[in-house]
């Protein structure tokens, strides 16, 4: 493999580091880490996060993509007509899940 294909697959990881320590902060709850504690939790420099992003606000519209395809594929569309206690109990395994 050549060493461009490397340094593509490492930059990919890293990018995709940044966005799950973004995320998992969020998850902690902490809903506006710093870019610090960010690099922090993803193990690499301050600098690498700008490097890759160019700015924490690209970062953060990353993240937020990334947790509302991870939402997706859990909730499905409850009808809103129909048996009471069916969509209660389809509202109750969402949210579950």
């Amino acid at each position: 493999m050549p060493s461009s294909d490397r340094r593509l697959i490492r930059g990919e990881r890293t990018r995709e580091a940044i966005v799950e320590a973004e995320v998992e902060l969020i998850d902690a709850g902490n809903p506006r880490p710093s870019v610090r504690q960010v690099a922090e939790r993803a193990g690499i420099s301050v600098s690498q996060i700008y490097y890759h992003f160019g700015s924490v606000e690209v970062l953060v519209v990353k993240a937020a993509a990334m947790q509302v395809s991870r939402h997706c594929l859990v909730v499905a569309v409850i009808p809103p007509r129909g048996p009471v206690d069916v969509r209660i109990r389809a509202t109750c395994h969402q949210r579950r899940r």
